[in-house]
């Protein structure tokens, strides 16, 4: 039986080898596999030189972790991260290097934590994020985010955006939840990749227009 399964197996191979000029087929990866191979790499990469911990209060989510992740070098970021939720504010860096006891208050309740309280930090942050005050991102019509240009520029509006940069870069590097899909374009211009006309088609239905337009004046 065993014989039978290993000669049916190599046949298969020699199938695929001719199918592909005397080459191995490529070994392909799912895109739950290339994730869980960047995780790997990652921890790997991890500084092991004590924790970070960082103190929000619930009510003032998005500022309070805005003054304390941006005045973090990226060396420090790449620690242990902790959470701490707390009431009282103008606690950032005072309490970075006081403990590496994953320690957690909540307007006085306190409690180990296991992960949930980093994770909960990501889910509300993103929340705050994409659908918060600041209104930094709109939706599509097909639910995806996109940065808004309604916005006024200036010096903190884009300090604003290098902080969602960070909590990005934080999120892939510790493993965490960013719910949320932003539009292709977004994810061509983190990577400095070329956007083209087809990415910007889902950001609103003029675009689309303009896109079915153009289309059929380079086919005449």
């Amino acid at each position: 039986m065993h014989s039978l399964n290993f000669f049916s197996v190599s046949r298969r191979r020699q199938a695929k080898r001719t199918q592909n000029n005397g080459r191995p087929p490529k070994y392909q990866f799912d895109f739950y596999s290339k994730s869980q191979h960047l995780r790997a790499r990652l921890r790997q990469l991890q500084n092991d030189e004590g924790d970070i911990t960082i103190a929000v209060a619930r009510n003032n989510l998005f500022e309070d972790s805005f003054a304390f992740v941006c005045n973090l070098d990226s060396l420090t970021l790449t620690r242990r991260l902790h959470i701490k939720f707390d009431g009282v504010q103008n606690i950032y860096l005072s309490r970075l290097h006081l403990t590496d006891i994953n320690i957690f208050t909540y307007l006085g309740e306190e409690g180990l934590d296991y992960g949930g309280m980093s994770r909960e930090w990501f889910l509300s942050l993103a929340n705050e994020i994409l659908e918060g005050k600041h209104k930094l991102f709109i939706r599509t019509q097909n639910n995806e985010y996109r940065i808004n240009p309604y916005l006024p520029v200036d010096e903190s509006l884009l300090d604003k955006y290098y902080f969602v940069g960070l909590i990005l870069g934080l999120a892939v590097y510790h493993g965490k939840i960013f719910p949320g899909q932003f539009i292709m374009a977004f994810y061509k211009a983190l990577l400095e990749r070329e956007v083209t006309l087809d990415d910007l088609k889902p950001v609103d239905e003029q675009v689309r227009l303009i896109h079915i337009a153009l289309t059929f004046a380079l086919n005449l």
